[in-house]
Order: C-alpha cells, then structure tokens, then sequence
C-alpha cells in the first residue's frame, strides 16, 4: 500500500490538495482518493475537472483543507490504511 500528495495552487493563492492511496488487490491495484462532490473548478479546465501539476483531473478528488490532508496522513502512518469515511 502506498499513499501520494499531490499540491498546487494553480494560478491561485489557494492550494488544492490531491491524495492517492494505491492498494495491490486480488483483482489488480485499486486507487483510493477523497470524494467532495462540491469542489470548485478550474475556468480553464473542461467541466468537472481542474488543472494540478500540469495534468488534468477529477475536480471531486481535490480538497482545500488542509487538516482533511493531515488526517488521512495520521491515520495511515497509525494504521497502515486510511478509513474509507475519508478516501473511497
């Protein structure tokens, strides 16, 4: 199991977060990332989705708060896994 931040702040003083947490499963590699149906997107980007790092992405997979961030960073150095309340 491996977990990946992504960061930016894309033409904004605000920085959007992106995590991924990538599981080997019977069935292949999942990829777990936060689900927030409201997230704001990028003027720039096609519909739902926003610019981060250059590449385009799910808009829903993003945050802005950081302490979201943190939690999922505690709860897997605790645990070895992140809950699925926080990344599905």
């Amino acid at each position: 199991m491996e977990i990946t931040l992504y960061s930016d702040n894309h033409q904004t003083d605000i920085q959007t977060y992106m995590v991924l947490l990538g599981e080997e499963t019977e069935e292949g590699y999942d990829v777990r990332t936060f689900y927030n149906p409201v997230a704001p997107c990028n003027p720039e980007a096609p519909e739902g989705m926003i610019y981060m790092l250059g590449d385009c992405f799910a808009a829903c997979s993003t945050v802005r708060n950081f302490t979201m961030v943190r939690r999922v960073f505690t709860d897997f150095l605790t645990t070895g896994n992140v809950s699925e309340d926080l990344l599905n």
